[in-house]
C-alpha cells in the first residue's frame, strides 16, 4: 500500500494553499513545524475508539490513520489544508492495493492564539477485503 503521506504530498492541490511538511507523529513532533500534516497509522481500536461510527467492520478491511493538522499562520490556512486533504482524498484515484480514502471525524484546538490544530481520521479501505 501506499503510505498516506505520499499520497498527500503527490496529489496536493498548490492553488488552494502552499504545500506543508508531511510527518508521522511517532517519528516527529508536529510542533517544530510552521505548518504540517502529521499522520499515525491506528495500531489498535482503543485509540481510535468512538471516533469510527461503524457498529461492525472487519479489521482486515482497513487501515485508520490519525491525522494531525497544524499551523502557527492562522485558522483560514488550518480550513485550506483541511480543503486541500479533502479534495485529495476525493480526486484519489485507488492502485490495486487501497479501494478509497475516507474522512472521519474531526476535532478542532486552537492555542492561545498561536496555533490552530485539527485532529481527525482517515480510513484507507483495502480493496479486495470485505468490510462486514
Amino acid at each position: 500500500m501506499t503510505a498516506l503521506n505520499t499520497i498527500l504530498a503527490n496529489e496536493w492541490d498548490g492553488t488552494i494553499c502552499t504545500e506543508p511538511s508531511f510527518i508521522t507523529l511517532s517519528e516527529s513532533c508536529f510542533r517544530s513545524y510552521e505548518r504540517v500534516v502529521g499522520t499515525q497509522i491506528a495500531t489498535n481500536d482503543d485509540k481510535i475508539k468512538d471516533v469510527l461510527e461503524r457498529k461492525f467492520f472487519d479489521p482486515s478491511s482497513h487501515d485508520a490513520y490519525i491525522c494531525k493538522i497544524c499551523t502557527q499562520t492562522s485558522e483560514a490556512d488550518l480550513n485550506n489544508m483541511k480543503k486541500a486533504i479533502k479534495k485529495v482524498l476525493v480526486l484519489y484515484t485507488p492502485t490495486s492495493a487501497e479501494n478509497i480514502l475516507e474522512w472521519i471525524g474531526g476535532t478542532f484546538k486552537p492555542f492561545n492564539g498561536v496555533r490552530w490544530e485539527f485532529e481527525f481520521i482517515i480510513i484507507v479501505r483495502k480493496a479486495g477485503i470485505a468490510a462486514y
